[in-house]
């Protein structure tokens, strides 16, 4: 779909988009697993990433779990954007639900990445260029464990958010406890420990405690909440979670 976007000229990027996405569904399609985002029955996932994660990644449309569940999650908590018209911020913007968000009448919408070329404006998560009560909403979704001074970065989210308003925040879960390995310098060696090359850490559980040291107050929210047992299995979203961080 990348190169769709990329080589084609915009007029033809659509039926281009579209024809692609029908010839996935007749090639993959089963009933054994379904992509929520792009309404594809499949037979299977596919395999993702440098650790070989069996049975995560749509062969439609690409989606992970997170994804999929960050998918219904916002379906399920559409109110947020129904109260009247509010100002959000969205950290890396991810570009199916930036494509969301700029279809909601209701939301002023700013992308911010470290990289310019990725987002509207060019930012540094530990330094938002926001006075204070600036925001409604906030997404930040798989940032934080990329980010050296992850406590800054939150005690910012929280500063930049309006009293009532919430973050919605989401890191992968890959440990019991969170921990963080100072001589991890180099790619090899952070990828040998964290999984990844370009992470910082490894986050447990407790990444809610430490949201809630900064002032938030913290719901996580799990698939079982709100989907069915049959439906989570489906779609792969067993391990998921959402972390909705309201600023009192």
């Amino acid at each position: 779909m990348g190169l769709i976007r990329t080589f084609l000229p915009k007029p033809l990027q659509g039926p281009a988009l579209k024809l692609l996405i029908l010839t996935r569904k007749a090639v993959f399609f089963g009933s054994r697993r379904y992509c929520p985002i792009c309404r594809s029955r499949v037979r299977s996932f596919r395999t993702h990433g440098a650790d070989r994660r069996p049975d995560v990644r749509c062969p439609v449309c690409g989606s992970l779990e997170r994804f999929r569940f960050m998918w219904l999650f916002l379906d399920h908590k559409k109110d947020m954007f129904e109260a009247g018209p509010c100002r959000m911020l969205h950290f890396a913007p991810e570009r199916l639900f930036e494509d969301r968000y700029r279809q909601i009448s209701a939301v002023e919408y700013v992308s911010a990445d470290i990289n310019p070329d990725r987002a509207m404006v060019q930012m540094d998560i530990t330094d938002i260029q926001h006075p204070d009560n600036t925001f409604d909403i906030i997404h930040c979704s798989h940032v934080l464990e990329h980010v050296p001074d992850d406590m800054r970065a939150m005690r910012q989210l929280y500063r930049v958010l309006k009293h009532g308003g919430c973050a919605i925040v989401a890191v992968p879960i890959t440990a019991k406890q969170t921990f963080q390995d100072p001589s991890a310098a180099t790619p090899a060696e952070r990828e040998r420990i964290y999984g990844q090359h370009d992470h910082l850490r490894c986050y447990g559980p407790d990444i809610e405690q430490r949201l809630n040291k900064t002032g938030f107050d913290v719901q996580c929210i799990r698939p079982q909440d709100f989907i069915a047992t049959e439906d989570i299995a489906r779609m792969r979203i067993e391990d998921a979670r959402i972390f909705l961080c309201r600023k009192p």
